[in-house]
């Protein structure tokens, strides 16, 4: 009698311990990535009041800079995490936004102008760059853009 009630008895903890464990593991999950996207949206809203402030001093070049390179940021991001959303709806307009990027690259020589050198010398820029060129290079989602880029 007594050793199925110290059976049961370590049953019973090991399922509360595993439940436990388990939600432990969910709320940090949850903390970790509620963290994640605060930082991200914070840093998000800094480069957005940089890009104002700009357009109030009338540096509208130093704005278009900023925001090229957020966007180069921003596309490593989503080479990262390729794939992890994969709901048609999202990779229709991921395509055409990407294809959209690509045709504005193209069009403004992101990262092959003199205006990238002083980021280029950044340690791994050149790799990380070559990678994004890659990415959009070898895409192949169809030509759909999200809209198109006015000539020079």
């Amino acid at each position: 009698m007594k050793k199925q009630a110290l059976i049961s008895s370590l049953i019973v903890f090991f399922a509360v311990a595993c439940g436990l464990s388990f939600w432990l593991g969910k709320e940090i999950a949850e903390k970790e990535k509620n963290k994640f996207i605060e930082n991200l949206s914070l840093n998000a809203l800094g480069n957005t009041l940089l890009v104002l402030r700009y357009f109030d001093e009338n540096q509208q070049g130093e704005a278009q800079h900023l925001l090229q390179a957020e966007m180069s940021g921003l596309l490593s991001w989503l080479i990262e995490l390729d794939q992890t959303n994969s709901t048609p709806e999202f990779l229709k307009q991921r395509c055409k936004v990407l294809n959209t990027l690509k045709q504005y690259r193209e069009k403004h020589q992101l990262s092959t102008s003199n205006d990238w050198v002083e980021l280029s010398t950044q340690p791994e820029a050149k790799e990380e760059e070559a990678k994004r060129t890659k990415y959009l290079n070898d895409l192949a989602c169809g030509k759909d853009i999200f809209f198109k880029t006015l000539p020079k």
